[in-house]
């Protein structure tokens, strides 16, 4: 009987897991990513933040802030009724050095449309007037991230993957971006 006792303490914290983290979408992330294996082992761990919540891993800490619809986009990609998916989000460096942003970050949109699931890149970053790329410590990185997202989809994973580290991965649903 201890040996399966023991089979079912060692089990259950899994058995958990995944019920809680059954989300297709959030299986998406593992299947069609530019995270690597080793980081896709570790996407179990990731820090999952609810929308308008802060989370944080290492020295990174992220809010994001909303999503909208918006027909500005990159220049060179704008069509005529193209629609992007502009997510307002806040980094600050909590750690003791300043942290180069362009060096440390990557970001990726996941949307889960009724007959499959589709990645994107971000197209673009607007930064508030006089943001640098190099962040110092204690302070705070505001950007609008782009993407060219099919506005079809029921929900979105933005994933945040700071290198060295977990994912940071905030749900974004339709009714959250008007």
């Amino acid at each position: 009987m201890k040996p399966k006792v023991l089979a079912f303490l060692i089990l259950a914290p899994f058995l958990v897991l995944a019920a809680c983290g059954a989300d297709p979408l959030a299986r998406a992330v593992v299947e069609r990513s530019f995270i690597d294996q080793e980081e896709a082992a570790n996407l179990a761990a990731a820090h999952w933040i609810p929308p308008g919540g802060v989370g944080g891993v290492g020295p990174l800490t992220l809010k994001v802030r909303g999503a909208r619809w918006t027909s500005a986009g990159p220049a060179e990609k704008l069509d005529p009724g193209s629609r992007w998916l502009a997510v307002d989000l806040d980094l600050t460096n909590s750690g003791k050095d300043p942290l180069d942003l362009l060096e440390v970050l990557r970001f990726e949109l996941h949307s889960q449309l009724p007959s499959e699931r589709k990645v994107y890149r971000v197209e673009a970053v607007e930064l508030r007037k006089g943001t640098p790329w190099l962040l110092a410590p204690q302070k705070t990185f505001r950007a609008t991230l782009t993407f060219e997202a099919d506005p079809q989809a029921s929900s979105w994973l933005l994933v945040v993957a700071p290198r060295g580290f977990s994912p940071m991965v905030v749900s974004l649903k339709p009714n959250g971006v008007p």
